[in-house]
């Protein structure tokens, strides 16, 4: 690794990181990447982190959801940035919050523009994937939920029985079907 854009991997710092996060998920998108990650050690609110990799600028957006981090991400077909928190910050820390919320992220403003509960009772958002019907379907703990963007309604939750999702580890494959894994198989 190199602290330059010759390395491979190229190994980034910038200004506000903080090196006890936990990172917990990765997408590209429309020449950038995303990263949601757990705060470091005694902190809630882990951020959204967005890297150009052409110059190498990187941007830090703390407390999406007030003392949430952000631990799942997806993206639609129009570009907006689908994000699932947890309740839990680093290590040592302490829950302020009760239930994990669901984020419509803008990434031209840079900004929040949607939040919602979508599995009541459940504290982390594990998994996130958008299927070809442009609907958003998440794994948070026990349950199951789909979302639909354009009405901004959840519009189906049940409990999966899968176990565990691994985290970030559902994708859409052939035929519109949605793979991955959980600690049950």
């Amino acid at each position: 690794p190199k602290d330059d854009p010759s390395g491979n991997p190229w190994r980034i710092h910038y200004e506000g990181e903080n090196g006890g996060w936990r990172p917990q998920a990765l997408i590209p998108g429309d020449g950038e990447v995303y990263a949601g990650a757990v705060s470091g050690y005694g902190l809630l609110g882990g951020p959204i982190v967005v890297l150009n990799p052409k110059s190498g600028n990187v941007e830090q957006f703390m407390h999406v959801v007030q003392d949430q981090s952000v631990v799942a991400l997806a993206m639609l077909p129009d570009g907006t940035v689908v994000g699932g928190t947890t309740i839990a910050g680093g290590g040592g820390s302490h829950p302020t919050q009760t239930e994990a919320k669901l984020v419509l992220w803008d990434p031209k403003t840079r900004a929040k523009t949607f939040d919602i509960v979508p599995a009541p009772g459940e504290g982390t958002i594990t998994a996130l994937a958008v299927g070809p019907d442009g609907l958003v379907y998440g794994f948070a703990n026990a349950s199951m939920f789909i979302f639909d963007p354009k009405t901004k309604q959840v519009i189906h939750s049940a409990p999966h029985g899968l176990g565990g999702v691994i985290y970030n580890a559902v994708a859409p494959g052939p035929g519109g079907e949605l793979y991955g894994l959980s600690s049950g198989g």
